[in-house]
């Protein structure tokens, strides 16, 4: 494999050096297509869950440009890759062995799906194996639409009224929750009123305005306050 970063240090490495295990390159191979691919040429990169995330983050991230040029091209540039299953990524084992990195940043995007506890998100065990400047995990909790809610009450609202769903009383996490909620037979809970409704966008134009959305951390991010994962 062959790279540049951005210092412009030109790295190359064969993949049967990196002792890379026989299920990670199982992975690689069966998830590779035209989307997945671009991991492996990607500098920088944020591997999500689903499609869904993919719009939302390119969405938060033009509206954290806020019309600044740079940060557009930044944000539209960016690898935002559906990896379609929770945990680990195979894409972080295979470009992020401590020490033998073949990229320059990875932000790993997830819920935890839990019902909010009220403490500080812990990171997940496997980070530790990895160089944290480089590969960093943000969680929402438990999901994405909850997560930024608190900051964002009048966004959240307008984005409700635009999609057709019945504003509550009072914008809250747990109200937003209980609107978007998947069903769960292990938790004995149907689906919310809204959940069929996810994932719809409008369609940002990259000039977003500063105010119309939250200054400062935009993933959720209880134990990991950044303003943005690159």
């Amino acid at each position: 494999m062959l790279r540049r970063l951005q210092s412009g240090k030109r790295i190359a490495c064969a993949v049967a050096h990196l002792n890379i295990k026989k299920d990670v390159l199982s992975k690689a191979r069966l998830h590779l297509d035209a989307t997945r691919s671009s991991a492996l040429f990607a500098e920088r990169m944020a591997l999500v869950e689903g499609v869904t995330d993919v719009a939302l983050l390119r969405q938060l991230g033009l509206a954290w440009a806020a019309g600044n040029q740079n940060r557009t091209s930044f944000v539209n540039a960016l690898a935002i890759i559906p990896m379609g299953f929770k945990g680990r990524p195979w894409a972080v084992q295979l470009l992020a062995i401590k020490g033998k990195e073949l990229c320059d940043r990875i932000a790993v995007l997830g819920d935890t799906d839990k019902p909010s506890s009220g403490n500080l998100l812990t990171d997940p065990a496997w980070l530790a194996s990895h160089d944290q400047k480089i590969v960093k995990h943000f969680a929402s909790e438990p999901t994405l639409e909850p997560a930024i809610t608190a900051g964002n009450e009048d966004a959240v609202a307008a984005a409700l009224g635009k999609i057709g769903v019945i504003i509550p009383l009072r914008i809250t996490p747990d109200e937003i929750q209980l609107l978007f909620r998947s069903a769960s037979i292990k938790h004995k809970t149907s689906a919310g009123s809204a959940s069929r409704k996810k994932g719809r966008v409008r369609p940002c134009t990259g000039r977003g305005t500063a105010g119309s959305h939250r200054q400062g951390p935009f993933l959720g991010t209880r134990s990991r306050p950044y303003a943005s994962p690159f």
